[in-house]
């Protein structure tokens, strides 16, 4: 059955989204039965014959066929009668609904792919790889699948081969998935969400689809799919983050002993080291996006109420279970009157106006509104204020469902539009007719009176020139670089990395935090490093490091051996810093 338990025997068993779930159910059982008399009464293999291992190139999980042929009845079961929508929830073709949207002035926007030309059906996920290549996670199953029908949830990616910003070629990575909500890429492949798993996909033979697989993870809750593991983000700290909402129970079996949370949180995992750590439980609705500032500071949005955190203002000490509190009132920093909300970036591209750098932006897909809005913040002691400007992003047209953003390797921004009429797993039936499952596509924003950015080589290319990538305006770039050198020796890496790099600026003229929270290397960092670093090198003040937020315990969390000369730093360093070296304290045993 697919992971919404909490609609079939849960507390949303009443609401119009669990309708029909329990006689779903009752058809799957009797499928199932039919299925084992066959079984039964098949021919059995010699025991010797009985494979002992996984069979290579077989995922860890088990996609179902389309059942055909069985006595029992498949499909949804017709307990319902559905609304006429009428003509206004006809998808609508891509010229179309180009035709909707209005923007700023100077802005323009183009479809960089569509259904028409590629294998896209609701798109819930999207992430550029280093050459350029935008991967797609599609989710047609959503919300639930029906019994006697095979998933078709897949990763689709999609290049644009002759620069002009549209997509022109396609591979299917991965297909027959269930109930994907998001992936990330790194360690030569993909970690895919497949609930309760996080699997590593990778292409063994290089024909670009996933044929070695490796379950990594094992125990998330799946009670709500909505609420599924999504949005995956590698830190500047060498961490993947991604995070769960409510009513789920989940149990992480990890080398460090199991690690445990209910009812929303956000997750940081190292793969290379096994270390798998609950990073925030909190009492969130549902957190669907996390990004980090130039800082190194990482912001979390609460989709379902429109809520965005601090991560270091949340990140407190947690012991399993902690009873939780709605405080969003008083910790959220967002504007007030806003609807649902579905991922976030921070803008930092050359390609746009310098009005405009570092806004905060963060779709909207209903509540009268469907768009991109966009916020300055500017900072106050741990968290921010928000100024909101005009929308960045709106249509007109009801079927647009804006579910994520990411800034390409033009600079230009992608929106990804899962496109459908009807798209609550709350308040909506699963089977309801406005629910489209065809249809999806990629949206590209530009301004043209500024040029587009040059996309710097990152794969393959020297260590040297990925440590000055390091530098870069764009955080996209500096995210890239780090797995290239993630995959090189340590040593050599630090070879190439001078003192007077990590106290380098970026082409914004802003310090790049101490090198730190940029830099690449898993290994820990020689604390003597650090403090030569901060204590000798000319111009520190001047860098904003003292005297402004100063992220050293970030960047230094993993690599300091001895905690008094780092609570000694702390004395001279800001609020946000003090909170941070709290916490850093904590999590080493101070």
């Amino acid at each position: 059955h697919g992971p919404n338990m909490e609609y079939v025997h849960g507390r949303r068993r009443d609401l119009a989204g669990g309708l029909g779930l329990p006689a779903e159910r009752e058809r799957l059982e009797l499928v199932i039965a039919e299925l084992e008399q066959r079984i039964w009464a098949m021919e059995k293999p010699a025991p010797g014959a009985v494979w002992r291992a996984p069979i290579p190139g077989t995922p860890p999980w088990i996609t179902p066929p389309d059942y055909l042929g069985l006595e029992a009845e498949t499909g949804a079961a017709p307990d319902h009668a559905f609304p006429e929508h009428g003509s206004e929830a006809a998808p609508r073709p891509p010229q179309k609904a180009l035709a909707s949207f209005d923007l700023p002035e100077g802005y323009a926007i183009n479809l960089y792919a569509s259904e028409c030309d590629f294998p896209i059906a609701n798109p819930v996920a999207m992430d550029f790889d280093a050459q350029g290549r935008l991967w797609i996670a599609n989710s047609p199953t959503w919300p639930h699948p029906e019994p006697g029908t095979s998933p078709s949830d897949s990763i689709v990616v999609l290049e644009d081969t002759d620069g002009d910003g549209d997509a022109d070629e396609h591979t299917v990575f991965l297909d027959g998935l269930h109930m994907i909500h998001g992936f990330a890429l790194g360690e030569g492949g993909a970690y895919v969400s497949q609930t309760p798993l996080v699997v590593h996909a990778l292409d063994g033979d290089g024909d670009g689809r996933a044929d070695r697989f490796e379950a990594r993870l094992h125990g998330f809750g799946g009670e709500d799919v909505e609420h599924s593991i999504n949005n995956y983000r590698w830190g500047p700290d060498g961490g993947l983050y991604f995070m769960e909402g409510i009513f789920f129970h989940t149990q992480v079996e990890t080398p460090r002993g199991p690690r445990r949370v209910v009812d929303g949180g956000v997750f940081r995992w190292e793969p290379r080291t096994g270390r798998f750590d609950v990073q925030l439980s909190y009492a969130f609705w549902n957190p669907w996006g996390i990004v980090f500032d130039e800082w190194g500071e990482g912001i979390v949005l609460d989709a379902s109420s429109h809520d965005y955190f601090p991560v270091s203002v949340l990140s407190a000490s947690y012991v399993y279970p902690k009873e939780k509190y709605h405080l969003h009132g008083e910790l959220s920093f967002a504007p007030e009157g806003l609807g649902p909300a579905a991922g976030i970036e921070l803008l930092r591209s050359r390609h746009f106006p310098d009005e405009v750098q570092g806004r905060l932006l963060a779709n909207q897909l209903s509540h009268g509104f469907r768009g991109t809005r966009w916020h300055t913040l500017t900072r106050e002691g741990t968290s921010y204020s928000v100024e909101s400007a005009p929308p960045l992003l709106q249509s007109a047209d009801p079927s647009f469902r804006p579910l994520a953003l990411t800034i390409g390797p033009d600079g230009a921004l992608y929106v990804l539009d899962f496109y459908s009429y009807l798209i609550e797993n709350t308040s909506e039936h699963k089977r309801e007719p406005g629910r489209d499952h065809t249809h999806g596509r990629v949206w590209r924003i530009t301004y043209p009176a500024r040029p587009l950015v040059e996309a710097p080589t990152i794969a393959g290319a020297p260590t040297a020139d990925l440590l000055e990538l390091l530098g870069s305006y764009e955080e996209r770039t500096r995210r890239l670089a780090r797995p290239e050198l993630h995959a090189r020796d340590a040593a050599v890496v630090l070879a190439d990395a001078s003192r007077s790099f990590l106290l380098s600026r970026n082409h914004a003229g802003e310090p790049i935090s101490l090198g730190l929270p940029g830099f690449p290397i898993r290994t820990p960092l020689r604390r003597i490093d650090v403090l030569e670093a901060t204590q000798q090198s000319p111009g520190v003040a001047d860098h904003g490091i003292a005297d402004d937020r100063g992220r050293l315990v970030a960047c230094v969390r993993e690599g300091l051996g001895e905690h008094r000369e780092l609570h000694a730093q702390l004395q001279v360093i800001c609020d946000q810093t003090v909170l941070e070296g709290v916490q850093a304290g904590h999590q080493r045993g101070v």
